[in-house]
């Protein structure tokens, strides 16, 4: 491949990870464990770091045995039913013959009321503590920082008993098996790369290592103080032989 005519090779790039992940927890907290090293690769949701969180996980327990305890729901459930029968048996005698008096009916309705709203209250109850136990696991959960992204973790800036602030960054995982050269070209260049352009580069990782890539980005946009656009060019990298974060150039396009 090579640039058409009075184009000069675009070495202005810069690789880096296509992509990456810098970490961070919501949450304040002391460092209970670190989990993995520098340099490790991590699987997709794999705990990177733990916070102390013994109160949490006793209350994440006790909201899961409170919910998981139907017995008091049960026996309302129970009672309501076994009212409701008695009453439908107690109607149609008194409605029959009247061997019950009005009283003893009229007190039989209110007793399975009062069991109906007994086991309505029940329920509500239990809605309520559904929602109170995933607030706990939620809480739980936010005390462990998991890996996004199947990755190498790049760098890990604490160690277990320091403290972390929220939103402070803790780690930063970088996918290192493809990558991607963020450019900035002359718009006369910039106009030969659309998206889906494929560009041969020459990425400048020790001795020069040749990649094919193609375009994912081609910013709309001049930069007023350079007038230069930004383009970016994804290229795999399985055979990790780039080392992201080396200069690149653009040795050709695809007419």
């Amino acid at each position: 491949m090579a640039l058409e005519s009075g184009l000069e090779s675009a070495s202005n790039c810069v690789t880096e990870p296509l992509r990456q992940a810098k970490l961070a927890f919501p949450i304040s907290g002391r460092v209970a464990e670190k989990r993995v090293k520098e340099g490790q690769r991590v699987k997709r949701g794999e705990v990177i770091y733990l916070l102390e969180r013994r109160r949490e996980q006793l209350e994440e327990k006790r909201a899961k045995l409170l919910l998981e305890d139907r017995s008091a729901l049960n026996g309302a459930r129970a009672r309501e039913q076994m009212l409701g029968k008695q009453l439908t048996i107690n109607r149609r005698l008194f409605e029959r013959n009247q061997s019950i008096s009005r009283e003893e009916l009229d007190k039989l309705i209110l007793e399975h009321e009062l069991a109906l709203q007994e086991h309505a209250r029940l329920v509500n109850e239990k809605r309520r503590q559904k929602v109170d136990h995933a607030l706990a696991a939620e809480s739980l959960r936010l005390r462990a920082l998991s890996a996004p992204i199947d990755g190498v973790a790049a760098s890990l800036k604490f160690e277990p008993g320091e403290m972390i602030d929220a939103n402070q960054l803790a780690a930063h995982l970088v996918d290192v098996r493809s990558g991607v050269a963020v450019c900035h070209v002359e718009d006369q260049l910039a106009r030969r790369l659309p998206v889906g352009a494929q560009v041969s580069l020459r990425i400048l990782s020790g001795a020069p290592v040749m990649r094919r890539g193609e375009v994912i980005f081609a910013a709309p946009l001049m930069d007023p103080s350079s007038g230069l656009r930004r383009v970016k060019i994804a290229f795999e990298n399985t055979d990790n032989a780039v080392i992201l974060g080396a200069p690149a150039a653009i040795d050709g396009v695809t007419p």
